[in-house]
């Protein structure tokens, strides 16, 4: 799966949200801040179709000192790992946020 949605699309979608529930109008403000969002989910067929040489390699991508790694688990028992990473811009605001699940089945 791959959703991408620039700044005007998600504009578009905060004119759907209600001015009048609380919820709603929290959500309008993230929107309103937001530049973009990009979703990318992978699912495999089988055991082995990826490798944690893989998932690494994407994490190596998100090094300081312009990522940082602010939530990090691994699951012994069943191979499940998760990691939370986020992007500050110069001037101190959120510039990103990437989060990595991978579940490695045997």
């Amino acid at each position: 799966m791959d959703v991408s949605l620039d700044k005007s699309l998600l504009r578009l979608a905060a004119h759907f949200l209600s001015d009048r529930d609380d919820d709603q109008v929290r959500a309008k403000r993230l929107i309103a801040g937001l530049d973009s969002v990009t979703v990318r989910s992978y699912e495999f067929d089988a055991a082995g179709e990826y490798t944690r040489a893989d998932v690494d390699a994407v994490r190596a991508q998100l090094q300081p000192p312009a990522w940082s790694r602010v939530i990090g688990v691994t699951s012994k028992r069943n191979s499940e790992d998760a990691d939370v990473y986020v992007k500050t811009e110069s001037s101190g605001n959120l510039g990103g946020i990437v989060i990595i699940a991978a579940d490695r089945e045997n």
